[in-house]
């Protein structure tokens, strides 16, 4: 049975409060940036400011454990002494906002419920890759909200005049070409591009079809529609062929990092270290065969799309998955370093060199 968000008439203010102190006493998550950065939902930093303790001097809480068990009081008081949940909220750190809404969803009144869920949605910079939430958990809490808080007039006057089925685009780059399946599209074609070259990016917008009977919010901001991406047509085409495309070009310079440094392996041979050599030549055949395969995949999907759609579908979804059975059989293509055998290879060129230079 599926598990539904529920909210209650009145908001359960200790319930809330109960749940937030629990949050509060999970362990603080070190990064390769701490203590400056951390990862915590009360904080996203190691080095922080307490009232009445060491004059309100910044401090380390990773190494002074003192500060940490003060800063922790602190928080406490702060939330005991809340009147309502919007005095709790505030202090959750911005990408566990959903996290504390779906842990107190049983105990939020639903207006309360709809004005947080807009403002933690719209806070968080990827709310769709959450590893807290599955794909029907996040649908569920955009339709348990009521659409009158959760968005302003503007926005729900906007999606009222909705035609009954439009045009909906995403962006999508390497690093989330495996996330089609997103609530967040945008109406506006130029936003998503904008989006597909930020931060240097490159990427490509992906543009599919959906029945406005799926748009569960609207949001003015980035014309960001909120969707069940199950019923989104004319993409699944479009997304396999983006997807081997960067396979292909992460394959492709990963097999000319490998062709450049083949030619260090030949030198461990006459020192009869073979390990790395073999690696490298599995490695070499696996990227060639699963890029072939793609491709031949691919195209076979495309021209059988012409006559019977739904095998050609398949054919071209099954394309994605070379890669992995390839894996299976042993056939590798993520880059992996022998160091053992990168030593040998090195100290061999080396004492190569020095042998050529005395010559």
């Amino acid at each position: 049975m599926k598990k539904v968000v529920r909210t209650k008439a009145k908001t359960d203010l200790q319930h809330v409060k109960i749940t937030a102190r629990e949050l509060l006493y999970t362990d603080i998550v070190e990064t390769r940036y701490s203590p400056l950065i951390v990862q915590h939902p009360f904080t996203s930093s190691g080095i922080v400011m307490i009232p009445n303790y060491k004059n309100g001097e910044p401090v380390n809480m990773i190494e002074d454990k003192n500060a940490q068990s003060e800063w922790r009081y602190h928080i406490v008081d702060l939330i005991n002494n809340s009147k309502d949940v919007y005095g709790i909220y505030p202090l959750i750190n911005k990408p566990y906002r959903m996290t504390f809404l779906k842990f107190c969803s049983p105990y939020l009144s639903r207006k309360e419920f709809s004005d947080l869920l807009s403002d933690a949605w719209t806070s968080s910079e990827n709310p769709n890759r959450d590893p807290n939430f599955t794909l029907d958990e996040l649908l569920d809490m955009f339709k348990m909200a009521d659409k009158q808080v959760m968005m302003s007039e503007e926005d729900n006057r906007y999606l009222q005049k909705l035609p009954s089925t439009l045009t909906v685009y995403r962006r999508v780059t390497d690093y989330n070409s495996d996330n089609s399946e997103a609530l967040s599209w945008t109406t506006e074609k130029d936003v998503a591009e904008w989006f597909s070259k930020r931060y240097g990016q490159s990427g490509t917008v992906l543009e599919a079809q959906i029945d406005k009977e799926h748009i569960y919010a609207f949001f003015g901001g980035e014309s960001e529609v909120i969707v069940d991406p199950r019923y989104l047509t004319d993409i699944c085409m479009a997304y396999c062929v983006i997807k081997c495309f960067f396979s292909n070009i992460k394959r492709g310079g990963i097999l000319l990092t490998q062709i450049a440094v083949g030619s260090l392996h030949m030198f461990s041979l006459p020192r009869e270290y073979s390990e790395g050599f073999t690696a490298w030549a599995k490695q070499i055949i696996a990227l060639c065969f699963t890029t072939f395969m793609q491709t031949t995949l691919l195209l076979l999907g495309v021209l059988t799309m012409q006559t019977h759609a739904l095998l050609g579908l398949g054919v071209m979804m099954a394309a994605n998955e070379v890669p992995r059975i390839a894996q299976q059989f042993g056939l590798d293509t993520s880059v992996r370093i022998n160091m053992i055998s990168a030593v040998h290879t090195t100290t061999t060129v080396i004492n190569l060199g020095r042998a050529i230079a005395r010559k």
